[in-house]
C-alpha cells in the first residue's frame, strides 16, 4: 500500500465533536515530518521511487487536454450543507465564485472579497505537505496514490480491488475558534467511461458535500467552515465508485471572518 505522511508535533490531538466519525479513529502523530511509500508486501523494503508501473498511464494523461472545467461552492455553515455546482468552458474567474458564495451564504461579518481568491494564509502541495506557521499538513491513505514530485501532484489510479477506496485529509491546526473559514480545493478527476462519479467532502465542522464527477475536468470546489468552539479543522476527501483518476494539486485555507 503506499501511503503519503507529512505529519509534526507528538502529543496534540484534534478537538471533534463526539458525534462525528473522525472523534472514534485513532490519531497517532509522528516527531518528524515523513514522506512514506509502504510496498504492498512485507518483505519488500519501501524506497520512495518503489512505484506501480504506470508511467504509461501517467503520461497518456498528463498530455490529455481536460473536457472542461467544474467549480462547486459548498456551504457547511448552515444545516443540512448545500452544494451548487457548475461547469464551464474555461477557468473559474473571481466574479464568478464570489457570485456563487454570495448566494449560497448570507452570514453578517463574512469578508466575501475577490482579493480572498488571490491569498491564503495556508497552501499545501504534494511537494509542500507541510506548513510550520500556522502548522497544517496533509495525510493521504488507501491503496492506488502515485506522487510525481517534477509536476507536483499526487495522483490516485483505481486500484484493481474496487473495495478499496483513496482518501486525503487536510489537517488545519490552530484556526481561530468561532470564526469563518474558506477551504479551496484543486484537483483534476476523471470518471470512468459512461458512467458519473464522485468524492466526498467532509469537514470537522459535522458536515460533509457529495461533488459529482462526469468526465474528464479541472475542479476548483470552495466550502465555507465554521470552526466553531474548536481549534482545529480537518478536511477529508474520499473517493467514491467510478472515480477512475484523481489528481491532487493544492489546498488553501484562509480565515475570512
Amino acid at each position: 500500500m503506499y501511503k503519503v505522511v507529512a505529519e509534526k508535533i507528538m502529543g496534540r490531538f484534534l478537538q471533534f465533536p463526539s458525534h462525528h466519525p473522525a472523534a472514534h479513529e485513532p490519531f497517532n502523530l509522528h516527531p518528524s515530518i515523513i514522506l512514506q511509500m509502504e510496498a504492498n508486501t512485507p518483505d519488500t523494503k519501501p524506497t520512495i521511487t518503489d512505484k506501480p508501473d504506470r508511467k504509461g498511464e501517467h503520461d497518456d494523461l498528463a498530455l490529455r487536454e481536460t473536457d472542461g472545467w467544474a467549480y462547486h461552492a459548498a456551504n457547511h455553515i448552515d444545516k443540512p450543507s448545500d452544494v451548487r455546482s457548475i461547469k464551464l468552458a474555461r477557468p473559474v474567474g473571481a466574479a464568478k465564485r464570489l457570485e456563487m458564495l454570495k448566494s449560497l451564504i448570507r452570514i453578517p461579518g463574512i469578508d466575501f472579497d475577490p482579493g480572498n481568491f488571490f491569498r491564503n494564509q495556508r497552501y499545501l502541495s504534494p511537494r509542500y505537505p507541510y506548513q510550520a506557521t500556522p502548522l497544517s499538513y496533509i495525510n493521504a491513505s488507501g491503496r492506488g496514490w502515485n506522487l510525481w514530485g517534477e509536476t507536483d501532484s499526487l495522483q490516485y489510479f483505481h486500484p484493481d480491488d474496487r473495495r478499496q477506496r483513496g482518501r486525503l485529509e487536510f489537517y488545519f491546526m490552530d484556526v481561530r475558534a468561532n470564526s469563518v473559514g474558506l477551504v479551496t480545493l484543486n484537483v483534476v478527476c476523471s470518471s470512468e467511461p459512461g458512467t458519473t462519479g464522485s468524492f466526498d467532502v467532509e469537514t470537522s465542522a459535522s458536515a460533509d458535500s457529495r461533488i459529482d464527477v462526469s468526465g474528464y475536468f479541472d475542479h476548483v470546489v470552495d466550502v465555507v467552515v465554521r470552526p466553531g468552539t474548536q481549534t482545529n479543522m480537518l478536511v477529508r476527501v474520499t473517493l467514491g465508485p467510478n472515480v477512475d483518476f484523481f489528481n491532487f494539486k493544492s489546498v488553501t485555507y484562509l480565515t475570512i471572518g
